[in-house]
């Protein structure tokens, strides 16, 4: 998958999954294809409590604010193997459905061939340090273990988590900026 990026900075991009594979080729994307677009190795976040990824200390001495990407890999469905990039932030989320339109295409993610995804399904917001997901009222709903999540309400996503959109699994990882 292709995807344009604007002149400011680029909201999505189709990249290859973390290298957590140890039995994959050399890109870590286990289908045998190089990608020539990455070059430095993916950081997922730690899940460790104990650590602040909000912020960490700017040269001058002065916390600064640290942002996160949400790197999204489609497991099962009419995707699978697609890979996505994205940079939601707490006054820009980016967007999940089954729509073809320009915020999807450019800075969410499009599931268009997905007939059970809602046109525009949920959404991913970055608020307070922490990645959100929420279901926008789909029709088929959002599922998190088999069991639906409830609409409207923004659900904490971590590195490792899966959730179902229609006939696709999404599996996250939460990336150092």
């Amino acid at each position: 998958m292709a995807v344009q990026n604007t002149a400011d900075e680029s909201d999505v991009e189709n990249i290859a999954p973390p290298n957590t594979d140890t039995n994959s080729n050399s890109n870590g994307n286990g289908n045998g294809n190089s990608n020539s677009n990455i070059t430095d190795p993916v950081k997922p976040i730690s899940n460790d409590p104990t650590t602040s990824a909000s912020s960490k200390t700017a040269l001058n001495g002065k916390k600064k604010r640290q942002v996160h990407d949400l790197f999204i890999e489609v497991q099962t469905g009419p995707h699978e193997g697609a890979t996505y990039l994205l940079k939601p932030r707490s006054s820009r989320p980016c967007e999940i459905g089954r729509s073809k339109g320009k915020k999807f295409l450019q800075r969410g993610v499009s599931l268009f061939k997905d007939s059970e995804v809602s046109t525009c399904h949920g959404k991913f917001d970055y608020k307070a340090g922490k990645m959100f997901y929420t279901d926008t009222g789909s029709t088929n709903g959002t599922s998190f273990m088999g069991e639906a999540i409830e609409d409207n309400v923004p659900m904490e996503i971590v590195s490792g988590m899966v959730l179902g959109c229609g006939d696709s699994d999404l599996k996250f990882t939460i990336m150092d900026n």
